[in-house]
C-alpha cells in the first residue's frame, strides 16, 4: 500500500558562521545595503553628510554640487558612484530611494 504522506522534508542546517558569511555576501552585492551601513557608521561627519546629500538629490530632494562630494574618501566614493549607476540604470523604485533618503535624514541630519 502506497503512503499518502508527502515525502519527508529535508532539514537544512546552517551554522552561525555560514549565516554571517551569507549576509556579508548579500550586503557586498547590494549597493543600498552598503549605503545604509555606511550612513549608520559615518553619521553626522563630512563623509556622512556628503553621501546623504547625494542620496537625497537622487531621490529628488534639493540640488547637489560636485564639491559637496569632496569629503568622501575613496571607498565611499565608490559607493557614491554605484548609487549614481543604480539611479541611471533605474534599478530601484521611487519608494526604495525614499526609504534610503529617510534613513539619511535620521542618521545624518537627525530627522531635519
Amino acid at each position: 500500500m502506497k503512503s499518502s504522506m508527502p515525502p519527508q522534508a529535508e532539514i537544512l542546517t546552517i551554522t552561525v558562521d555560514d549565516f554571517r558569511a551569507q549576509q556579508a555576501e548579500e550586503v557586498a552585492n547590494d549597493v543600498f545595503l552598503q549605503a545604509e551601513q555606511i550612513l549608520r557608521s559615518l553619521g553626522d561627519t563630512g563623509g556622512g553628510r556628503a553621501l546623504a546629500r547625494l542620496i537625497k538629490a537622487l531621490h529628488g530632494e534639493g540640488g547637489l554640487k560636485f564639491n559637496d562630494l569632496l569629503p568622501l574618501d575613496s571607498g565611499n566614493r565608490s559607493i557614491a558612484l554605484a548609487l549614481i549607476k543604480e539611479f541611471l540604470d533605474e534599478r530601484r523604485s521611487f519608494d526604495e530611494w525614499e526609504s534610503l533618503a529617510e534613513l539619511a535624514d535620521r542618521c545624518v541630519f537627525h530627522g531635519m
